[in-house]
Parts: C-alpha cells; structure tokens; sequence
C-alpha cells in the first residue's frame, strides 16, 4: 500500500527522529552522516536545536547525555563519542559509525535468532550493563533498536538520551523508555533502581528467541509453557529470571547472570575480548547484504525532502574541532557535497 511517503535508513544519511515518553516531553533532532576530511572517515553527527532543547527544559539530560556517553565509551560495546561541540544555534555531537544497522530491523527480517546467537548477544550486553551499573549509571532503554551491529558481528549500544546518574542502591522514579521493554515497577509508577536494565535485557532475549515480547500483565501460566516449549530449558529458565515480576528476586547482577546454566558453553573473558561475536558466518553475510542494499536503495520522507528543497537547507551555524565534509549529495540534489567549517564558539547555555 503507498502510503504517500518515502522512507530514509537512519543509518545512511539524514532522517528526523521524535521520541516521547509517558511525561509528554518530546526531542527533535537530526542524524547526519558525515565524513572527516583529512582522513575521510565516517561518522555519524547528531544535530540538536538548542531553542528545542531549552523550550522542552532538556538542558539537563543533554549535559548528561554528552557526559554519560564520553564516560562510558571506553567499554567494548559501547558507541564510541568523538566530540562535541555547540554554537549559538545548535548543538552537535559526533560519534562512530557503526555499519550494520540496529538489532530490531535485522530481527524484523529473521523474526528470531537461535539459542547460541542469542546467547552471546544477552552475553555482550549483560557486559555493557554491568559496567554501566558498576559507573554509576541506570540506562533506562535497552531495546532492539538501541543496540547497534557493527561489521565484526559485536553489538554496540547507542543513544544515552534516557541514562542516569544513579548510584548502586538509588532509586529514581521517572516513567521512561520503550512500553514494551518496562519492567513491572517502572509500568506501576513504583521507584525503581538498576534492575529495570536487567528486565529489559530479558525482553531483548525473549523477542530474540520466541519472537515475542513479554506482556505488560500477568500471562496465563498455560500459554507461558506452551511460548517456553520453543526453547530449551536453560534458555526457558534464564527468561523467566529476567522478566521476574519482583525486582528483589530478578537476576540483576553479572555474576549470576554469567552462572546461569544457559551460559555454562561460553566463556565472557573471551566475550568481552571480542573473540566470539553473535552474529558471524552466514548470518553476518546477510547482514552486509543488507547493508549493501540500503545502501543503494535510500529515501527520504517526501515532507522532509520538500522541505530541504524550499529552505536549501544549511546549517544555521557550524564550528568543529575538526572539518567535516556533509554527504548532502547521497541525500538530497543539492549539487556537491557542501564543506561545513567554522570559527569555535563559547557560546553556552
């Protein structure tokens, strides 16, 4: 059915994205891919309007956003942030990368992994999550379309938009994030602490395995057998730790998560070595194919293009560390790629 409108891959070029949660408060913001000119490197350059960012009273989340991310970068799994910067107009912030796209459009594709595929990935961020925690951090969206697949087959995880300082111990208490990834005391307005992760990591797994995703309520205990029937016992079992309805008796720590009988074939110092990534061989090739195919079949948003085309779209200001060299040929026929550069300002919030 035609729709009327012409769909972008985020990961290519230039889309725009809004994200609300259940507090009503709404970001608007553009990925743009970029390429650095001396080197002629990628990377993908998050542009946010300030004037967004004060009317929504974001101010606070975006220092934090930038400053969670830059902690957090040195871990494996983690998107890695390059720099940023801000101008009287916008703020920017540039990150890797990451050539494969997110989880949740390569499993709209399969509709679910088999056990040991998924068993490195819940491995990889299991890991990710522990370090999180372990800095002081709650993420608060780990979800498909949050965990990104880079060449190698490793997950990286991306956007920190919704992450928290929050000590082991802490609780907080703001309904965020993604419905159907919210652990049960999140969905009840109840405070909350680093366990919601955890809950959501069994989500991710669920959906990965049964090609379901847990209900926000009670299920029958006779349809829950019959979804468990689809996986082994180990795997059955570490879903339903996971996705425990109490969180004092969830499996929320690292230990226990890798003495998990489901995990007793894998070893996680040769995971967090990067030694055995989830998606490798045939799997991994369908994913290059599909790269490769996005990447010669981009759209845009017919609104999005009329738009770009009336205003001829530029940057209402630019500054950088370094230059960088806008794609604006792959996006739109704007002429040559246009060089984007400018003098650093001070200015501040």
């Amino acid at each position: 059915m035609n729709t009327g409108l012409d769909l972008v891959d985020s990961q290519r070029d230039i889309t725009r994205h809004t994200i609300q949660n259940d507090a009503e408060m709404a970001k608007d913001w553009q990925i743009l891919k970029v390429k650095k000119k001396d080197t002629q490197e990628i990377f993908a350059m998050k542009v946010s309007n300030k004037s967004d960012i004060v009317r929504e009273d974001c101010i606070q989340q975006c220092k934090d956003e930038i400053m969670i991310q830059n902690k957090l970068s040195q871990h494996p799994f983690v998107t890695k942030l390059k720099c940023s910067w801000q101008t009287k107009h916008n703020l920017y912030v540039v990150s890797e990368f990451v050539d494969f796209g997110d989880l949740h459009t390569f499993w709209q594709l399969k509709k679910k992994f088999d056990e040991n595929t998924v068993r490195l990935l819940g491995a990889e961020i299991a890991l990710a999550l522990d370090y999180f925690h372990t800095n002081g951090i709650i993420y608060r969206d780990i979800k498909m379309e949050n965990i990104l697949i880079n060449k190698q087959g490793h997950i990286v995880i991306t956007d920190f938009g919704l992450a928290k300082w929050l000590a082991s111990g802490q609780k907080t208490s703001t309904v965020t994030g993604t419905l159907k990834y919210m652990a049960p005391e999140m969905l009840k307005s109840e405070k909350y602490g680093h366990a919601v992760d955890w809950y959501a990591l069994g989500a991710v797994l669920c959906a990965s395995l049964l090609s379901k995703f847990p209900y926000p309520v009670p299920v029958e205990q006779k349809e829950k057998q019959e979804l468990l029937k689809q996986v082994s016992e180990e795997a059955g079992d570490i879903l339903q730790k996971l996705l425990e309805r109490d969180p004092k008796q969830r499996l929320c720590s690292l230990d226990t998560y890798k003495n998990h009988p489901f995990n007793k074939s894998i070893s996680f110092d040769d995971v967090q070595a990067k030694n055995c990534p989830p998606f490798s061989g045939q799997l991994l090739e369908e994913l290059s194919k599909r790269n490769l195919k996005n990447e010669s079949q981009v759209k845009l948003q017919l609104r999005e293009k009329s738009r770009l085309q009336k205003q001829q779209y530029r940057p209402n200001s630019w500054a950088s560390p370094e230059n960088f060299r806008m794609q604006f040929d792959q996006v739109i026929k704007l002429g040559k790629s246009k060089e984007v550069h400018g003098p650093a300002q001070n200015t501040k919030f």
